[in-house]
């Protein structure tokens, strides 16, 4: 009886997400894990809602706060947040969680990663480009990049300036890890995918999405996302698990 009512919650989670109301959906998940707690796609599901709910949360500028996506703190070693990133990654993952919730929540968590580890490499390398860094935790100051409410990314003046190339724009000249596009998706023929490269075998592939962020590579096997179409970063899944390409 109660694994058919937790059931049921999970049911109406759903539509309350799906109409938007995602506080109320994460109340119906929540009940259900109270009736019954081992309901298969329960984490997966309460993991989506939550990402959801922390990058619906801006600041008074209208910023997102990455390290609430992540469920981190600033303050936190960025070792400690990769793993964070990771285990968020592999909960929200459209192929490991059947909610509707997953594909959005999947993005903002690679789009946290990325805001967060570019931040942690350039306090790394500090106003001259030598190591170093303004904090003992490596990751910079929490909003020292930080998206508006369009979900753009924007870095801080200091970083606009620095003439020194950051591994990400250095990643971008290498051949291996360019994502491109030769044909444009037609929302009115969604079989009709725009043709991508694929970031590790360099072989023609076909975008999964509109935004050229997410393939399948059907040579390597491989599945990556990226949270910006400008992003040379992926994180990646193939027979090997999760993974990065372009750090």
């Amino acid at each position: 009886m109660d694994r058919e009512r937790a059931e049921k919650a999970m049911r109406e989670a759903e539509e309350k997400f799906q109409s938007k109301d995602i506080e109320r959906a994460k109340r119906m998940v929540l009940r259900a894990q109270k009736l019954f707690p081992s309901l298969p796609g329960l984490p997966q599901m309460l993991a989506a809602f939550n990402v959801h709910i922390a990058a619906a949360s801006k600041d008074a500028n209208g910023h997102t706060n990455w390290y609430a996506v992540l469920e981190v703190d600033p303050s936190d070693d960025i070792k400690t947040i990769k793993k964070q990133y990771k285990k968020l990654s592999l909960l929200t993952h459209p192929d490991k969680n059947r909610s509707s919730a997953a594909e959005g929540a999947f993005k903002l968590v690679v789009q946290a990663w990325e805001a967060i580890s570019s931040n942690a490499s350039s306090s790394e390398k500090g106003p001259t480009g030598a190591s170093g860094s303004s904090s003992d935790s490596g990751v910079g100051d929490q909003h020292s990049w930080t998206s508006d409410a369009a979900g753009s990314s924007s870095r801080p003046s200091s970083a606009q300036s620095d003439p020194k190339p950051t591994r990400a724009s250095s990643a971008r000249s290498d051949p291996k890890t360019t994502w491109s596009s030769s044909t444009r998706w037609d929302p009115k023929n969604p079989s009709s995918k725009a043709e991508v490269t694929c970031p590790k075998c360099s072989r023609s592939c076909k975008s999964l999405d509109s935004g050229d962020l997410i393939i399948r590579c059907s040579y390597c096997n491989l599945f990556a996302v990226r949270g910006r179409r400008d992003s040379s970063v992926y994180l990646t899944f193939d027979e090997h698990g999760p993974g990065i390409l372009g750090l």
